[in-house]
């Protein structure tokens, strides 16, 4: 495995060994004891796996508490995968990275706790794993706007045609929780500590803003790999083939999550 170079002091882009042959290919998507030697200290112990069609936007996502590292990756179609700096203190605090995640590249991009994690999806169906450091926990999670101006994200789709769910469209800007926020640069939290016990602060949670979600798909436009708000971009783009997925299944409605 190779870790790859990120603009953002935390988060991790790594590129995995991938043996192919007229088979198919083999692929060690995660290993322990290497993610530590590349960074990555805590251990995984919550597998998720999510299924969304063209143009969906999920985030920005974060969990408050013991917080919640995670390590995604895109095994079905291709996604754009962004993090967003809230460490307190933090130099690049409300500044964002993004990265291309898909079924070729097989990239794997670390989001440490202190960041706020989203993705949208640029093919027709993506599927997304993700391993967290600790685990879910609906009353403590939050999030900020996806399409919060102050931020800046470059979404690789115009922000109008991204598709969101009711509650991230309502997801407060993060100047407005900013003071609240539980995470100071600098700080490491416990690995895996338990998320009654971690001595952040609480959070209020404001009235959420009264933004409709848009409901249009989008035609895609090329862009780099990795992007990066406020700076410039730190790397090259790579051109990707995209193959059309099958029509997406929905199962029954469940519990709001990412």
């Amino acid at each position: 495995m190779q870790r790859l170079q990120t603009r953002l002091d935390g988060p991790i882009l790594i590129a995995p060994r991938v043996i192919g042959d007229e088979r198919g290919f083999f692929c060690e998507t995660y290993r322990r004891s290497v993610y530590a030697k590349l960074g990555i200290a805590e251990g995984m112990v919550q597998d998720n796996h999510s299924r969304s069609g063209k143009g969906i936007v999920r985030g920005m996502h974060f969990q408050i508490g013991a917080g919640a590292a995670k390590l995604v990756r895109c095994g079905r179609g291709e996604i754009f995968d962004v993090v967003v700096d809230l460490r307190r203190g933090s130099p690049t605090f409300g500044q964002w990275e993004g990265v291309r995640l898909n079924d070729e590249n097989m990239r794997t991009f670390y989001c440490p706790i202190g960041f706020a994690h989203g993705f949208c999806v640029l093919s027709d169906v993506a599927d997304v794993l993700y391993k967290q450091s600790n685990y879910y926990a609906h009353e403590t999670e939050r999030g900020i706007a996806y399409d919060d101006p102050d931020v800046g994200i470059e979404w690789p789709v115009p922000t109008e045609q991204l598709i969101a769910s009711e509650r991230d469209s309502n997801a407060p800007r993060l100047a407005e929780i900013a003071d609240s926020l539980p995470f100071r640069f600098g700080f490491r939290p416990r690995p895996n500590a338990s998320s009654t016990s971690c001595g952040t602060m609480p959070m209020s949670w404001p009235t959420p803003r009264n933004t409709a979600p848009a409901n249009a798909a989008a035609s895609r436009s090329g862009s780099p790999p990795i992007s990066s708000g406020t700076l410039a971009t730190v790397a090259a783009s790579a051109t990707l083939s995209r193959k059309p997925g099958p029509t997406i299944t929905r199962p029954a409605a469940r519990e709001s999550r990412q």
